[in-house]
């Protein structure tokens, strides 16, 4: 009989250490990703979207203690799951549209209250979801949207590019992009 350890699979990337934060950090690789996704601020490069979306996570965590829980969609990475279960958040599911990808509204906005800390829409397989409705219902709540975009780097949106100037980003943390 095989049994199997707690290990997270490959696909989470090399595990993060202390010293990662420390410099000097690869300029040359943070620079080249901001100009490939126009973007004007510094990019932290992680270990991977997991890690990102994990100190992404913990951030906001920290600056609202309150707020504990994290809106997922219901079909999505399980390694989303992983890192809002290690950022010690709560989980709530959310209904994706029929046929797509995209966080159904109808129900989203049913789930967010002030427990929400964030909610994170996902691009999956490089097909870049509607967010423009989930952002609306999140601002009417004080939640963070954070968008997962590990599988959608350099997607288009049909009018901006994902994570450009003009979209709402305040903070990004790739492969996840983190919008207020």
């Amino acid at each position: 009989m095989i049994t199997r350890g707690l290990e997270i699979p490959p696909t989470a990337g090399l595990p993060a250490h202390w010293r990662d934060a420390l410099p000097p950090w690869n300029a040359g690789l943070g620079a080249t990703a901001a100009t490939y996704i126009d973007v004007d601020f510094p990019l932290l490069p992680v270990a991977s979207g997991t890690a990102g979306l994990l100190i992404a996570l913990r951030t906001l965590a920290d600056l609202n203690e309150r707020r504990k829980v994290v809106i997922i969609p219901a079909y999505t990475c399980p390694l989303v799951v992983l890192a809002v279960h290690q950022a010690g958040l709560q989980i709530r599911l959310c209904d994706v549209v029929a046929g797509g990808f995209d966080l159904d509204t109808e129900p989203f906005e049913k789930l967010c209250d002030q427990d929400t800390l964030a909610v994170l829409p996902t691009h999956l397989a490089g097909r870049v979801t509607d967010v423009a409705g989930i952002h609306a219902i999140a601002k009417s709540c004080g939640t963070w949207v954070i968008e997962d975009a590990a599988q959608a780097l350099g997607a288009l949106r049909p009018v901006i590019f994902a994570s450009s100037k003009n979209s709402r980003a305040a903070l990004t943390a790739w492969s996840k992009r983190l919008t207020a």
